[in-house]
């Protein structure tokens, strides 16, 4: 890849740079300044040269050559022609593609491919492109046939498989591929339709695109076009002449008006005359034959534009050549017709079906690429052109083509063996198996086959989801359209996801709801000998049942949506940009930004559209994705506010807008983008978050806004920029007066209230919602909270959420009709989902359910589980009965710990800030079978005995705890709370400043301490007499853990780290996120086994293992001695914490979805360690 040789670059310069500086430095004088001075100019020369190399790096690309081309020997010259579609690659723009076409439309065989191909092997060409990729789509080519395309095009440039279940998005992936590959030449052969090139024109601006295709309505809008036609005179000649044949002027003249100087045709008739004259005919002789026979059976002149003309002379042309042949052999030749368009079938698959050997196969393709009847032949595969596939087809019949698949799958059965053993380098069959059985009727084996989860699981490890949705397409049976809107549904779980085990167990995960074929799966491990980690309880992050897709265009945080009034397309904006996509949901449009967007907001008469930006610039874009202009003066000094935006907002008359800041400035702009006024409304400190803008809500008449913030609200008249009464304290408004509900805001004890029929109501919400929308019908309200959606109806009826979104849900919008909403959020997705379907769904049991879970704690007897979140402790049995949660958002949420558990459950603790969204934990003691007491596990801090204690660990016998405070003092106390001991912890500053982050962890006997500082664990007794301290690579360690017997401890964190070198002060940063392991005293090894960050850590009982959680949603347990993984499963949730069970059996997880419970298992079915 291209990226690749510039870190090798830097590698090497990083040490050149430090000596040269610290050498010039000691060198110069003993003068600071003199040495200040010496040391930049170094520095600043390093830098440039360092740039320039990156970027002759990135200009040569990866430094080796990609050049995936079919050689053809079929072609003659047409320097014409080359010529043109030369200069087109030179003078075209890279965002617009130049595009062979056929000069009549539908038509096959002018010499587009081989035209194309002979430009790839240009010396032109192959010195301006780092790589050239040949791609071949074909008429049938569509749906999870074109994914797995795309799929096989990134991986030819060294990317990992995708698991899209839509081509665009497929195409968004190989577009940020091809980006990073440099200058690139993708030819795109045979394109039928629109929808199947438009994902191979996704992004990548430095890639030229080359397409061939007979339907010039499929090009997108400013392709440079080259009409490729008949051949001129010259150059027909020169083909049908071809091999030295000498004929006539006059049978030249006709016979390039029989085949009307079409390639495909003056090809076959080539090859009929030479093979004539090596029998000993003479070539006038064959000429004069083959005339008469086109005249007979056909137009005496051809016109290519006539389809039926043109399908006679291809049908005399082949029957011509293939008199040539014996009757055996041309049967043989038709029997081609089964193989799958435009695949290379290998020799040995071609001699199964003719029943010969490999020898004789080859022989007998020789003599049909001598005819022109092979689109390709080389020594291991031959294809067919579709065109003469065609005839084939049509000459065999339906009933003959079945009777031939028939006994090509007979031919090719590996004996008793299953097809899920066929060998590894069968592509074709892996590939196109399902083909083959539905063509030749075997409709009971292909159902059972697609179905069959040893098929599956293989297709799923080797070729990914898209191909073995293909399979599935096949069947008609209902088992595989449901098992394909599994694998549709829950294909990216499966992304970037390698090894065998994980993908199975993950398979099995997401198959709960069909238990027959996911204890399949799991036999398929046991039987493999493989550990597996198996799903226990209902796995909470299956796909909500009123999810329709979800996008996946944005790479970055995705801030706001918007459906156009009409609701044929929507658009969304996010760090990235903004993406257009259609009613389907597919990607039409992308258009990047210099600085992320922060909010979006869509005119009424969506003619326009307004985007906020992270660096104060507000944009206004036409409906086409044009920029129409852009505004900088949030950027200036007071009074517009400058810095980030938080909120824009329109007037519902569309007349002005207005933007929120977080220095507490409202600036208001009319429909053209001037600048109206600024209203400061909350003070002027950018760095209190107090006075930042949260939301603004216009009125209906659009004459009024009420603009809040965190801990006010108010309304100001927008003629004159006056406000209207008095600052409203604690205030949360959502929706203006005047709307269906009246003004929905947040009451005293988190209700949500509105009016709705005159008549007040209340909802209880589970946290404080960030937005609310309201049907314009006034049946329903949704409120997002956290990562989900809430949905109310006007009675106060409670729904069944919408759950989906692995992160901070940020923006709403609902279709015109009202059927669609389509939700934005910070895990870079836009989802639409069923309005229909979420308000059928009553919601019985929302009180017990677990979401946005930060930490889980397991019972000395495994028997209970506490699973904690932000508004509440849920507890559970083990197997997933007997339910209760304790809400933490009461006026005295200990008062029912105490009532449960008593006493101690929540001893001298203060009650919470209802506006502080806490992560808690929970220890269980050795003689109750309930909670002990509540700590916290956030950076945050609360008062506890008069300190400011920002950690809380308890011993395992409940006779002591110890605290932490932001000081770095631990406090070791009695169970009566009185101070044992005291020492401090912290020796340096840190180089972080983020409030609480040490960690303190009690062994698991209890006579052991750990805490952490700027990157180092501090191994402690309870006394306070320090052990050892032991070094990581992180500057922000998360947590410790410790094994029983003491041997094993384990840590993880992130940060950046900083380096002295030896010859000058040259500081390194580098981020790091991995888990270090040491065994008595000595460093074992670092853990890398989580690609978007790790999460949480815990040792088994037996320290023998180490489980870790990553937000990418995959639960890893490896071997502590050796750090090999043991086992894996992916969720499709980002996980934060996990536990052992006291025995070791298993784990249990929590992340935003809810509760995991999970079992190790080893290959021969007992539980592990």
């Amino acid at each position: 890849m291209a990226s690749a040789r510039p870190t090798n670059v830097l590698h090497v310069l990083s040490p050149v740079l430090s000596i040269g500086v610290g050498a010039l430095t000691n060198l110069a004088t003993s003068n600071p300044t003199v040495s200040l001075i010496v040391a930049l100019l170094v520095l600043g020369l390093g830098y440039t040269g360092v740039e320039f190399l990156r970027n002759r790096s990135e200009a040569a690309g990866s430094g080796k050559k990609i050049f995936q081309v079919p050689l053809r020997t079929d072609w003659v010259e047409r320097p014409a022609e080359i010529r043109e579609v030369l200069r087109a690659l030179r003078l075209s723009d890279k965002n617009s593609p130049v595009a062979l076409t056929a000069g009549v439309h539908g038509a096959g065989g002018f010499g587009k491919s081989v035209l194309a191909n002979a430009v790839c092997y240009d010396s032109e060409v192959r010195k301006r492109f780092d790589a050239v990729k040949w791609v071949t789509v074909g008429r049938d080519r569509t749906g999870p046939k074109l994914i797995e395309l795309i799929n096989e095009v990134a991986a030819a440039f060294g990317a990992s498989r995708s698991s899209f279940s839509d081509p665009e998005q497929a195409g968004q992936h190989l577009g940020q591929v091809l980006d990073d590959a440099g200058r690139v030449l993708l030819v795109i052969d045979d394109v039928w339709t629109a929808d199947q090139l438009v994902p191979f024109l996704q992004g990548a601006p430095r890639c030229t695109r080359l397409i061939t295709t007979r339907n010039p309505k499929v090009l997108p809008r400013g392709a440079v076009p080259v009409r490729v036609d008949q051949m001129g005179p010259e150059v027909s000649r020169e083909l049908l002449l071809r091999g030295d044949l000498r004929l006539s002027q006059g049978q030249i003249a006709e016979l390039l008006d029989l085949t009307g100087e079409w390639p495909l045709l003056l090809a076959i008739v080539n090859s009929a005359l030479l093979r004539r004259v090596r029998r000993g005919a003479r070539a006038t002789d064959a000429a004069a034959d083959i005339i008469e026979r086109m005249s007979v059976g056909g137009p005496t002149s051809l016109d290519v534009r006539d389809a039926a003309a043109r399908d006679t002379a291809v049908r005399i042309s082949i029957e011509h050549g293939l008199e040539t042949l014996d009757g055996t052999d041309r049967v043989r030749f038709l029997e081609l017709g089964v193989f799958e368009e435009d695949a290379e079938v290998p020799i040995a698959l071609v001699a199964a079906l003719w029943r010969m050997s490999g020898e004789e196969a080859e022989s007998l393709c020789e003599k049909l690429d001598g005819l022109s009847l092979l689109s390709s032949y080389s020594a291991g595969a031959v294809s067919i052109h579709d065109v003469v596939r065609g005839y084939i087809r049509h000459t065999l019949g339906h009933a003959a083509i079945a009777a031939t698949n028939e006994r090509f799958v007979e031919a090719v059965r590996t004996g008793s063996s299953g097809w899920w053993e066929l060998p590894e380098e069968n592509t074709y069959l892996w590939r196109h198996l399902a083909h083959h059985l539905a063509g030749a009727g075997l409709t009971a084996e292909l159902d059972e086959l697609v179905c069959d989860a040893r098929w599956v699981a293989a297709k799923l490890v080797r070729f990914g989801p898209s191909a073995v949705e293909a399979d599935l397409a096949w069947s008609a049976a209902p088992l595989a359209g449901e098992l394909a809107g599994i694998i549709a549904q829950s294909a990216h779980v499966f992304a970037e996801v390698e090894e065998r085990a994980t993908v199975l167990a993950s398979l099995a995960h997401r198959l709960h709801a069909s238990p027959d074929l996911a204890k399949k799966v799991l036999d398929l491990l046991r039987e493999e000998g493989e550990p597996r980690l198996e799903s226990l309880l209902p796995p909470p992050d299956l796909p909500d049942p009123a999810l329709i897709r979800t996008l996946h265009g944005h790479l970055g945080l995705v801030k706001g949506v918007a459906f156009a009034p009409g609701g044929q397309w929507l658009v969304s904006a996010g760090f990235d940009g903004i993406r257009f996509w259609d009613a389907d949901g597919g990607l039409v449009k992308e258009v990047d930004a210099a600085a992320g967007a922060t909010g979006l907001a869509m005119a009424p008469d969506g003619t326009w559209m307004v985007t906020s930006h992270t660096g104060g610039e507000v944009r206004l874009w036409n409906a086409d994705g044009t920029l129409r202009r852009e505004i900088t003066a949030h950027r200036r000094p007071w009074p517009w506010g400058g810095g980030w935006i938080n909120v824009i907002a329109m007037a519902p008359d569309g007349s002005w807008f207005a933007t929120g800041s977080q220095s507490g400035a409202v600036a208001l702009w009319n429909g053209d983008g001037d600048h109206l006024r600024t209203l400061q409304v909350f003070g002027r400190r950018v760095s209190r978050r107090a006075h930042h803008v949260e939301r603004i809500v216009i009125s209906a008449d659009s004459t009024r806004m009420t603009v809040i913030g965190r801990r006010e609200a108010r309304t100001w008249r927008v003629a004159d920029g006056r406000p209207v009464g008095d600052p409203s304290p604690d205030e949360a408004v959502y929706t203006a007066a005047g709307g269906p509900w009246g003004a929905v805001g947040l009451t005293a004890g988190w209700r949500l209230a509105w009016q709705a029929g005159g008549v007040a109501r209340t909802a209880d919400v589970e946290g404080r919602p960030h937005g609310v929308l309201v049907s314009p019908d006034g049946r329903w309200l949704a409120a997002l909270i956290g990562q989900g959606i809430e949905l109310w109806e006007s009675d106060g009826t409670r729904r069944a959420g919408l759950r989906g979104h692995s992160a901070h849900v940020t923006g709403l919008a609902l279709s015109p009709d009202g059927r669609l909403l389509a939700s934005s959020g910070n895990d870079r997705t836009v989802r639409i989902w069923s309005v229909e379907r979420a308000l059928a769904r009553p919601d019985a049991e929302e009180g017990h359910r677990v979401r946005d879970a930060g930490a889980v704690v397991v019972s000395r007897d495994g028997s209970r589980v506490a699973a904690l979140t932000p508004v509440a402790v849920h507890l559970m049995d083990a197997d997933g009965g007997r339910r209760e949660h304790i809400d933490l958002l009461e006026a005295e949420p200990y008062e029912g710990l105490r009532a449960l558990f008593g006493d101690a459950a929540a001893a001298d603790l203060p009650a919470l800030d209802r506006h502080v969204a806490w992560v808690l934990c929970a220890n269980y003691g050795p003689t109750r079978a309930g909670l002990s007491l509540l700590t916290s596990k956030s950076p945050l801090k609360f008062r506890l005995f008069d300190e400011e204690t920002t950690t809380l660990a308890m011993a395992p016998d409940d006779t002591w705890f110890a605290t932490l405070d932001a000081e770095g003092f631990v406090r070791v106390r009695g169970s009566d709370g009185r101070v044992r001991h005291r020492f401090k912890s912290r020796q340096r500053p840190r180089y972080t400043d983020i409030e609480g982050c040490d960690c303190l962890t009690i062994a698991p006997r209890g006579d052991r301490l750990a805490t952490t500082e700027n990157g180092r664990v501090h191994l402690w007794r309870p006394d306070g007499a320090r052990l050892a301290t032991l070094r990581t690579r992180s500057s922000h360690l998360q947590d410790v853990v410790i094994s029983p017997d003491l041997s094993v401890v384990a840590a993880f964190g992130s940060g950046s780290m900083a380096k002295r070198t030896l010859w000058g002060l040259v500081w390194a940063r580098r981020d790091v996120n991995v888990i270090r392991v040491w065994y008595d005293g000595k460093i074992v090894g670092d853990l890398r086994g989580h690609r978007a960050g790790t999460s949480s850590i815990a040792l088994s009982p037996s320290g023998r293992l180490l489980a870790s959680t990553g937000d990418e949603g995959v639960l890893l347990v490896s071997e502590v001695l050796t750090l090999d993984p043991v086992a894996a499963i992916r969720v499709d949730d980002r996980l934060s914490d996990c536990a052992w069970l006291p025995d070791g059996s298993g784990l249990f997880a929590v992340g935003a979805a809810g509760v995991y419970r999970f079992a190790l298992r080893d290959h021969d079915g007992s539980r592990g360690p």
